[in-house]
């Protein structure tokens, strides 16, 4: 059960009655009646966040985040050259996540997702590997469908960037008081993304170059925050608890609920330091990394690589993969 720490937002008239049973709706969730949804995440609550998602004393949480790490570092330097694996990584990562935070809550398939109910009874395979392993599938299955389709990947790639951009703006500024609901941060997002996705097809390389630097930038840096814990990587998962918390309780309430109890953006943490150095290093070693694209790797490039340069030698089948690059 989740034990993150709520506080309604907007005005409302819920009974204590009706907030015990969103609690329950949500998982025993602690919630107060403060309704200044500025007031930040308790340091606790934090914790709690980074021990069920990113645990540094769970070897598999540890290796998963560390082989996003060093893809998001490749994808960082080499991201437009070998756009294709930009592709595939972005999306297997988006897939997985989603996937592992969402599916225990809609998919009750006693295989995998319900742990209440998991029927596999093997030393080998609990129920945390389970769901690892059929999070890493659906993330696989999702990225070569993203690699394979050039235009839509290209697509969703900048729909990323344009919600990075507005998900590390609402922790960092003043956005968030204009932006204080489920469904207005939803709308948000869903625009700020569409409209990077649109910007992606007219202008492809300088915003794909920005896509691949600043999102793999992110991807390496929460290789190192999962040791330190700073509050850098809940930037995205606090947003994906958002949602996936707003369509619970749109799902399971007995009224439409327009102002709803839903976990708060911003975290306060006894390690606020090492958070603005991440926040900043990610945005000094993103723009360092657009320029080395532009510079080296992508210098001679007018439409992305290959998926792979290892994956191409070893595997002929990936030249399906490849785009017909043009040299100026």
């Amino acid at each position: 059960m989740n034990n993150f720490s709520y506080t309604p937002l907007g005005n409302n008239s819920y009974t204590d009655h009706e907030i015990s049973t969103i609690a329950r709706l949500l998982g025993n969730g602690s919630y107060s009646t403060d309704n200044n949804f500025s007031t930040p995440l308790t340091n606790s609550s934090n914790n709690t966040l980074y021990n069920h998602y990113l645990n540094k004393s769970d070897k598999n949480h540890v290796l998963i985040i560390e082989c996003v790490a060093l893809a998001g570092i490749y994808v960082m330097l080499t991201g437009y050259k070998y756009i294709r694996f930009a592709l595939f990584a972005s999306g297997f990562a988006i897939a997985f996540a989603l996937f592992y935070v969402v599916s225990p809550w809609f998919i009750h398939f006693k295989y995998c997702c319900d742990k209440e109910h998991f029927k596999v009874n093997h030393p080998l395979l609990t129920y945390d590997r389970a769901h690892l392993i059929i999070s890493c599938v659906v993330g696989i299955l999702f990225g070569l469908l993203v690699s394979w389709l050039y235009r839509l990947g290209i697509f969703f790639l900048g729909k990323c960037l344009g919600a990075l951009i507005t998900i590390v703006a609402l922790h960092t500024t003043s956005l968030h008081q204009y932006f204080n609901s489920n469904i207005s941060i939803t709308i948000l997002l869903t625009v700020s993304g569409f409209i990077f996705g649109i910007l992606t097809w007219k202008f492809e390389k300088p915003l794909m170059i920005l896509a691949t630097s600043f999102i793999g930038c992110f991807a390496a840096l929460c290789g190192v925050d999962i040791f330190l814990q700073s509050g850098f990587s809940m930037v995205v998962l606090s947003i994906i608890l958002f949602l996936r918390d707003a369509v619970l309780v749109t799902i399971k309430s007995t009224k439409h609920i327009e102002e709803t109890t839903l976990p708060k953006l911003h975290f306060k943490s006894d390690k606020r330091e090492n958070e603005t150095i991440l926040l900043m290093s990610w945005l000094f070693i993103s723009l360092g990394a657009a320029i080395f694209q532009f510079r080296v790797t992508a210098a001679n490039e007018t439409q992305g690589g290959k998926l792979c340069p290892c994956l191409n030698c070893i595997c002929p089948c990936c030249q399906l993969f490849d785009v017909k690059k043009e040299t100026k």
